[in-house]
């Protein structure tokens, strides 16, 4: 009886202890994360410049050139202004662009919205310096594409 009796003490003290632990160690990890985080001014730095990607449009590949630079009048805390070119070989899809890019420090995400200068749009979200299975838009045939670091 003693025996049985010490045995669920153990195991009860054991889920106490768990119990405890588990909190502890979910709020020291996000505090972690938190400390590592880029500072604003060095994920903005990471987001200008030159950028390759390719587009998928009408079931054509159509690989393409992007480069960026900060456009300051329409800059926030929350949002880079940039404008550029978006270079290919294709002249459907080649011209001026402007728009931002989105930046939510907290949750650590980044999104683009650039807009070609004849109305096509590009949108999509960035996975450290990638953007894959991003949407264009205003066009007569949907098309995706996706971006990287050269």
């Amino acid at each position: 009886m003693l025996a049985k009796l010490s045995r669920n003490q153990l195991l009860l003290g054991a889920l106490g202890l768990a119990l405890l632990v588990t909190p502890y160690l979910a709020c020291s990890s996000s505090d972690k994360v938190s400390d590592s985080a880029e500072t604003p001014d060095e994920l903005r730095s990471k987001l200008v410049g030159t950028w390759q990607g390719s587009a998928e449009i009408d079931s054509e590949t159509i690989p393409f050139s992007l480069s960026l630079e900060p456009r300051g009048a329409t800059s926030t805390a929350e949002r880079l202004g940039v404008v550029g070119s978006l270079t290919s070989e294709n002249p459907y899809f080649d011209g001026a662009v402007d728009g931002y890019f989105g930046i939510d420090v907290a949750n650590h995400r980044v999104t683009l919205s650039l807009r070609l200068d004849d109305g096509k749009t590009l949108l999509g979200t960035l996975e450290g310096e990638t953007l894959s299975d991003g949407r264009i838009e205003n066009v007569a045939h949907a098309g995706t594409f996706g971006l990287s670091r050269p």
